[in-house]
């Protein structure tokens, strides 16, 4: 509809100068005017309740603006600001649900107040055309209400359609074995994806006993705040009334969480949702007043009830259907909690491997239906006995894992392992049979053996091996992990360790892929194929089997994951996704003509150019001073073939060597950048490696990136290229299919302390460079101006460094200014930017030693990240 023609906007001259005499006494009765208009209103009830939660503050609001309305109706030219204003009230009325029917019954409520002047003030002569004149000017402001409204329907249907493929996209842009965390991940990324309304979105899990609200996938706006609990808190309210919740920013008492908001964001959502007593709650940002009202809050409150069902089913596959327990899935998410909660009460953790003794002449003798109901009657028993704190798993058969918590002494944990024993050996009663059996535990204490959650699991497992090994004449039920044990080459459990994992080389070797981050493009352009084997239902961490196998068992790896990893090349160069891979290789393995042959054979079978394969070779002392190693290499790059040097700092680093050698990339060893928020000072050795690569004219890698705090400071210090769990983790080729389709990657939390930190130190190496030697390109009014200084603007947010910061502000001014001498100068700059670096490593510091019991939640399910040193190490840096 267009409103700019037909009969009631077709003025004459003579009814605007007829209207010019009496607007006076018209527009002294606006307020009058308003006043009836919203007494009316709240006398009915369908548009009562629109206005049902309005304050009398806003209801005055309301009325004044009203009452302005009437008088720039009586007072205004009808041009296109007007035109502009009244189709932008048409929408807001469509926005806040009022019904056209009521819109256009509202002007007979002008009417008649207007009839009411003219019959009681006009004389007769004027009183029908000043009428007419009145009507035919409601009538024009209320149709471009109603195209106002029309369109506002229409802007509304179709941010409902987007809204709409949003949740399309979140359940099947997610793959099948995906979880809940996935789930709500992937649809806090769709919310915002194409709907420039919503500019902020995240999703959080309540962990209850007081600890805060801390955001998981930011999307949009880069704010994470820490909400701690508060009965006034409106994010709090709405997860203690498990109600949604939309809050305007604009009022004066909205959180100080939200300060940094208002700029960019009208008003938030809140939608609470949980089942079994986990809590989560997601907030989305609009930047749009009454955006939430107007296309209905039930939209969003779909996605609250979707993760409602993801959550149930989960939970329902994280049981064991047999005995009720937990199962193996359940198993990662308990162990990094309870890592987590040992570290924050400063207790011990127990984790006991458990097998039967007994349990298969059980099954041979009465059936799988008798070991069954043994096995639901020992669940039963073991839930009875064991802590609240403590946790019990089925990882399948008649094998469970036991975490025992918040252990003080090891008299505790004797007595936990007398009454797990007393439960398996009392005698179960299975229909009318009587039957004993016995168990047998692998011990390990947590953090004594100070590992990652599977390396703990693995050595727990071990000693359980080992307890089995020797039940005739062991003196007790259980083993506790001893290392030295695991680390003689000839003891008998290494040896039938390594014979086993020999043996499943032949038909159980599976790789996942990690994907590696350029980051300049922010694309996928290449992943590292990573050796696991499978074992039953479980797939092999590198660790539980990569140290008991021999070399030639290491390099039959690598050929097979090479083979496997070219095949899978070609599936996705068919289904058009573009990537290069890389394949380890132990070092001497290169010096091997049989493996150069092999590289060449898989390249002509599969039809894939030499340059999308890249064999990464770990940096050893004797490859390095190998004569042939640089024959070798030149043979490789000859055909085409990318070489990197991995795990660079992991042994002996010869970096006089590397320039002789023919690499392409360095990837530096995860250990540099596993611990980086405990150690910011090694981002000055980040980007001194980062200078060395640029020198030697290759490609830099830096791997085990955690956290998003890590991968956006790596990012700022200009590292080209990042691997690790804050990018993904290793996948399986389906999912990583997947994964490619969804983006952005490696997003990070670019205002935290330590992005600060590695920005900081970029500027302020870079400013000391031009201070040295073009201190004149340097814009002196700028830079004698502290509030629009970068330093200024960069360290801003710190209040810490304020007097630091404004020295040295003045300083680079006195520089630039030839105010102060130059050396002197350049000294002076030194110590106070080491002295801002010091401030900065100290909050850091702080900052990590009060939510390290939280970096779990942070990062995902596993705690930390990484990259391989061969075809097979985890990813995780675990």
């Amino acid at each position: 509809m267009e409103a700019s023609q037909g009969l009631f906007f077709e003025f004459d001259r003579e009814g605007i100068i007829l209207l010019s005499r009496y607007r006076k006494l018209l527009t002294r009765q606006s307020k009058s005017l308003a006043k009836s208009f919203y007494a009316y209103l709240l006398s009915q009830a369908p548009t009562a309740a629109v206005f049902a939660d309005y304050s009398e503050a806003q209801m005055q609001a309301l009325a004044a603006a009203q009452a302005d309305h009437a008088r720039q109706l009586l007072t205004m030219p009808f041009d296109e600001s007007w035109r502009e204003r009244v189709l932008a009230l048409g929408r807001l009325h469509q926005a806040h649900g009022i019904e056209i029917a009521w819109i256009a019954g509202s002007y007979l409520i002008y009417q008649r107040h207007w009839d009411h002047i003219v019959h009681a003030a006009v004389p007769d002569q004027d009183r029908e055309p000043l009428r007419v004149y009145l009507r035919q000017l409601l009538m024009r402001d209320l149709m471009l209400q109603l195209e106002g409204y029309g369109r506002g329907a229409q802007d509304t249907d179709k941010d409902r359609s987007v809204l709409f493929t949003a949740m399309i996209r979140s359940i099947t842009g997610v793959p099948a074995d995906a979880n809940a965390e996935d789930f709500l991940c992937t649809a806090c990324r769709e919310l915002i994806r194409d709907n420039p309304s919503l500019r902020w979105s995240w999703y959080a899990l309540i962990e209850g006993n007081g600890e805060p609200v801390r955001p998981r996938c930011v999307y949009g706006i880069e704010s994470h705040p820490v909400i701690t609990e508060s009965a006034e808190d409106l994010c709090w309210i709405a997860m203690h009334g498990q109600q949604p919740v939309i809050y305007r920013l604009d009022d004066l008492a909205a959180a100080a969480w939200l300060e940094p908001l208002r700029d960019q964001v009208a008003e938030i959502a809140i939608m609470p949702f949980g089942v079994d007593g986990q809590r989560v709650v997601v907030v989305v940002g609009s930047s749009e007043i009454g955006y939430f009202r107007r296309v209905g809050i039930d939209h969003f409150t779909a996605f609250a009830y979707m993760g409602d069902l993801v959550m149930t089913l989960q939970q329902q596959s994280l049981r064991d259907s047999l005995t009720g327990l937990p199962n193996r899935m359940a198993l990662d998410d308990r162990m990094d909690a309870a890592l987590a909660r040992t570290l924050r009460h400063q207790c011990l953790l127990a984790v006991i491997m458990f097998d039967l003794d007994g349990f298969k002449a059980v099954n041979d003798s009465y059936g799988h239906a008798a070991g069954d109901q043994l096995l639901v009657q020992l669940a039963r028993r073991l839930q009875g006995l064991l802590r609240d704190t403590d946790s019990v798993i089925r990882l399948g058969g008649d094998e469970l894992v036991f975490l025992l918590e918040d252990l003080e002494r090891w008299t505790d944990l004797e007595a936990a392992i007398g009454r797990i024993r007393a439960a398996a050996e009392t005698p179960f009663l299975l229909d009318t049979h009587e039957v004993q059996v016995s168990a047998s535990m692998g011990v390990t204490i947590y953090p004594l053996d100070d590992g990652k959650s599977r390396y703990l699991l693995h050595h727990a497992d071990l000693a359980l091996y080992d307890a089995k090994a020797h039940k005739a004449t062991r003196s007790q039920s259980y083993v506790l992990y001893d290392p030295s044990v695991v680390q003689d080459a000839n003891s008998p459990m290494r040896i039938a360790l390594r014979e086993r994992f020999h043996r499943m080389l032949d038909e159980n070797v599976v790789v996942l892929y990690q994907p590696i981050l350029h980051v300049e493009s922010g694309e996928i352009r290449e992943v590292e194929a990573l050796a696991r084997l499978r074992d039953g239902k479980r797939t092999l961490p590198t660790e539980e089997f990569l140290p008991y196998l021999s070399s030639l068992d290491r390099r039959i790896l690598s050929c097979k994951v090479l083979e496997q990893a070219t095949s899978q090349w070609r599936h996705w160069e068919d289904a058009g996704i573009s990537l290069s891979v890389a394949v380890n290789f132990e070092p001497m393995d290169l010096l091997n003509l049989d493996t150069v042959k092999k590289i060449r054979t898989l390249l002509d079978r599969h039809q894939m150019p030499p340059e999308r394969l890249i064999i990464e070779v770990l940096e050893g002392g004797e490859f390095l001073d190998a004569a042939s190693a640089k024959v070798q290499l030149a043979r490789i790059k000859a055909m085409g073939v990318r070489v990197t040097l991995d795990d660079l700092g992991s042994a002996y680093a010869s970096l006089l060597r590397l320039k002789d050698l023919p690499f392409d990339a360095i990837k530096l060893d995860q250990a540099f950048s596993l611990e980086l928020e405990q150690r910011p000072k090694d981002l000055h050795f980040l980007l001194s490696m980062l200078d060395l690569a640029n020198g030697l004219g290759v490609d830099l890698i830096v791997e085990g990136v955690a956290s998003p705090d890590v991968l956006a400071a790596v990012r700022m210090l200009g590292i080209p290229h990042i691997q690790g769990y804050a990018i993904a983790k290793p996948l399986p080729p389906k999912m990583l299919s997947s994964f490619l389709t969804m983006g952005p990657y490696g997003r990070g939390h670019c205002d935290h302390l330590f992005a600060v930190y590695a920005k900081f130190l970029v500027v302020s190496r870079g400013l000391r460079i031009i201070l040295l030697h073009m201190p004149v390109t340097i814009n002196s009014e700028v830079i004698s101006h502290i509030p629009s200084g970068p330093l200024h603007q960069l360290l801003d947010s710190i209040p810490n460094i304020d007097e630091l910061r404004i020295q040295l502000h003045r300083l680079v001014a006195g520089i630039v200014m030839n105010t102060r001498p130059l050396a002197e100068g350049i000294a002076d700059f030194d110590r106070l930017v080491a002295a801002i670096l010091k401030e900065l490593e100290r909050a850091i510091l702080d900052g990590f030693l009060t939510s390290q019991a939280y970096r779990s939640q942070e990062t995902g399910k596993s705690p930390t990240v990484g990259s391989e040193f061969h075809p097979g190490r985890d990813p995780t840096g675990d």
